[in-house]
């Protein structure tokens, strides 16, 4: 699903992202069709820090797809990057730390933004888009800018769909305490790019934020959805939100003090808070359940796929590949060796790591 390109680059099509939404609805259609009809409301998780770049007029397109159009099809020639960066991405290291220096240094950036600047983060995303040479072209084309959770609501309701703060909360640009697009943000991240790129102009591209839960009578399904695929035209579309606040509403985390650990393609450790904090590590969101709470969060980017790469290590090693389930032998394993594994410990980084921060790829062994 992404294309890896030298200097720790990691990105995706975006018409693909179009194309699976297409796919999706037409299995559901065929497999659930009444259910569909009956649809209330439809809302989104997608991953965070993902961007989309709309080309000018690309809202009048979306306005005017028709029943029987395809996302893919009618959206081909939309966007100014064809490549969507993702959360994957490592390689604006440098523009992390301009980020910061314009910023006043990492501590007040995870002050303001609930996150120092990372990598993968939004805000550093774009700052690299706006200031390389080649791209002039497409920023003076671009007139709005999405995340994936917002881009999949567009294309639900016809129009640009606003980004969630739960999700606009981690991209280095959000202020947590106003819920809002931090002036002083903006400005480093446009800093030392061409014009048109002023603050100004990049809060319009953004848009205005909205709390999840906030109440849009007038955000329904399109024509085109509801004409294509069965959705009752009067089914709400909710607004999307980050996979991380997602998996922390379907955990039920929704009181301060609560905990919860996911095992995912990132492993993380999140807890509702009361107030945001600066963090050393990690990250503060603005929670998707409340207006009123925070989500603290600990991630680590090396997680299931490095998992499932060691476990098939394992297994061609052991000469267990055909032999069953590679899981099961894997847990018999481990549960054979007390915790600790007599002081003998891995680390397996198939990536950049997050915590601890700049730990590089490769594989750490510690023999006790």
């Amino acid at each position: 699903g992404v294309r890896r390109r030298e200097g720790c680059q990691v990105s995706a099509p975006t018409i693909m992202w179009a194309a699976a939404v297409d796919l999706i609805l037409d299995r559901l259609q065929a497999t659930h069709g009444k259910e569909l009809n009956r649809a209330v409301s439809i809302g989104f998780s997608a991953q965070q820090h993902g961007t989309v770049y709309w080309k000018v007029g690309a809202e009048e397109k979306l306005r005017g797809l028709q029943p029987g159009d395809t996302f893919e099809k009618g959206l081909s020639a939309c966007f100014t990057r064809e490549e969507s960066p993702t959360w994957q991405d490592a390689s604006t290291t440098r523009q992390c730390q301009e980020f910061a220096h314009h910023m006043g240094g990492a501590g007040e950036v995870a002050r303001v933004t609930g996150s120092g600047p990372y990598e993968r983060f939004s805000a550093i995303q774009i700052r690299k888009w706006l200031t390389l040479p080649e791209s002039r072209a497409s920023v003076a084309t671009t007139e709005r800018i999405s995340l994936v959770s917002s881009f999949l609501a567009s294309l639900f309701c016809g129009a640009y769909a606003p980004i969630d703060t739960a999700d606009g909360s981690g991209m280095n640009l959000m202020d947590l305490r106003t819920r809002d697009w931090n002036s002083r943000a903006l400005e480093a991240t446009v800093r030392g790019a061409a014009e048109p790129c002023t603050a100004a102009w990049l809060r319009g591209l953004l848009g205005q934020p909205q709390d999840s839960l906030s109440a849009a009578p007038g955000r329904r399904v399109s024509a085109h959805v509801a004409g294509t695929y069965g959705l009752p035209d009067n089914c709400f579309v909710a607004l999307g939100t980050g996979d991380n606040p997602s998996a922390a509403v379907g955990t039920l985390l929704l009181a301060p003090g609560e905990l919860a650990v996911s095992l995912g393609t990132s492993d993380t450790l999140q807890a509702v808070l009361d107030a945001p904090a600066a963090p050393c590590e990690g990250h503060v969101f603005c929670a998707a359940s409340s207006p009123h709470h925070y989500l603290g969060m600990l991630c680590y980017r090396n997680g299931s796929l490095v998992r499932e790469r060691v476990m098939k290590e394992w297994v061609e090693h052991t000469g267990r590949a055909d032999a069953g389930d590679p899981w099961s032998f894997l847990t018999e394993a481990l549960s054979a060796t007390p915790p600790g594994n007599h002081g003998k410990v891995g680390l397996f980084y198939d990536a950049p790591e997050i915590i601890p921060a700049g730990a590089r790829p490769g594989t750490r062994r510690y023999l006790g």
